[in-house]
């Protein structure tokens, strides 16, 4: 018997080709979708309470966050011009270099930390000084719900700057306040809107000596509502882009696996994919703190911000306890206290309640063979 004719049978659509992308992210924070000329498309947090992940997005036109820099009187498109590379295979950084002048760029989801950073450097190579504007547009035209697909949020987008915290802040709400977003930059620039195209822009503005580099850093903060994603933004720029990534640079080293010979290609696979595996494969939730497994935090999986015991159990767990027994040992604990009692049934949502029911036998199998992890 022909399968793809039972009319009962869910089968995916084909995933067309796609431009590849780079990720990172940590337990609170999700950035699944970073372009080559550096643009951050999404970033996504998960609320157990509303059963799946919560998505700032961009346009297909301009992504949620794209840097900017302008030497002299020209503006510097990188395109696809930037070298980029991961730092401890899961921070991702960028070098783009001009005439006379090089621009470094990393991106950085301190694990622990709601929020995560931007750091722009530029160098001056020259033998003159350098006149520079260096600085982020924000251009926030979405907010969605994802589980298995995406849809956007009917409710409310409200963006301003909060004097308080010095933030542009991005509040989502459909009654109540469903998420926020923080973002600031240090050293302190004020925000322009652009109304042409409904956008925000940050810019520092700086002579840049011969040999000496110029710095500038986005802080970016998520929490339930608008004050605890601005007061999260003081306390991000208050700790520093130094100390966020060296508490990022130790977590990574206590927990990269590698081979005993001298690291290779595989190790680079290796850590990556482990990286990938504990950070899209479980959250933290931003209304509970609780840790949560999930399908995929990334939109590109056709059944993201699901529960899957095959998925969490056999293909998760393995690497999540290869990076963190102790986070391994709390995940499982809470797979068992929110989604037993739907056991075998094909996928539930992530508090527990079911999602897809029918039985599977790999789904039910998933429970007993972990305890054996």
């Amino acid at each position: 018997m022909d399968d793809s004719s039972d009319p009962y049978l869910t089968v995916p659509e084909k995933i067309p080709p796609e431009k590849p992308l780079l990720m990172t992210g940590n337990e609170y924070v999700a950035l699944p979708q970073i372009e080559k000329n550096g643009g951050i498309v999404s970033a996504n947090v998960l609320r157990l309470d509303c059963h799946g992940l919560l998505e700032f997005c961009g346009s297909t036109e301009k992504p949620l966050v794209i840097p900017f820099l302008q030497v002299g009187d020209d503006k510097v498109d990188p395109g696809g011009r930037a070298e980029w590379n991961y730092e401890m295979d899961w921070l991702p950084g960028f070098c783009l270099s001009g005439e006379g002048w090089t621009l470094n760029g990393e991106i950085v989801c301190p694990p622990g930390r709601k929020g995560f950073f931007y750091r722009l450097s530029l160098a001056n190579r020259s033998s003159h000084s350098l006149k520079i504007k260096l600085g982020w547009e924000v251009c926030w035209a979405a907010f969605n719900y994802l589980v298995f697909n995406r849809r956007p949020v009917e409710g409310s987008r409200h963006l301003e700057y909060n004097c308080w915290t010095n933030s542009l802040v991005l509040e989502a709400a459909a009654g109540l306040p469903l998420a926020a977003l923080a973002l600031a930059v240090e050293p302190e620039a004020g925000w322009d809107q652009d109304k042409d195209n409904d956008c925000h822009r940050a810019c520092c503005s700086a002579e840049v000596e011969t040999g000496e580099c110029f710095t500038t850093v986005l802080y970016g903060a998520v929490n339930l509502e608008a004050d605890g994603a601005g007061t999260t933004s003081v306390d991000l720029r208050r700790r520093g882009a130094e100390e966020l990534k060296m508490q990022a640079l130790e977590w990574l080293e206590s927990r990269g696996s590698r081979s005993e010979e001298e690291e290779n290609e595989l190790d680079t696979l290796l850590k990556r994919n482990l990286f990938f595996s504990y950070f899209y494969s479980t959250a933290r939730s931003l209304d509970s703190e609780e840790a949560v497994f999930l399908t995929s935090r990334s939109p590109r999986y056709y059944v993201s911000a699901a529960f899957w015991s095959r998925d969490a159990l056999l293909w998760s767990l393995p690497a999540v306890m290869m990076v963190d027994q102790g986070a391994a040992r709390e995940l499982l604990l809470n797979v068992f206290n929110r989604h037993i009692k739907n056991c075998g049934e094909h996928a539930h949502y992530i508090n527990g309640t079911l999602l897809y029911p029918g039985f599977e036998l790999d789904q039910l199998c998933a429970y007993f063979l972990a305890l054996h992890y």
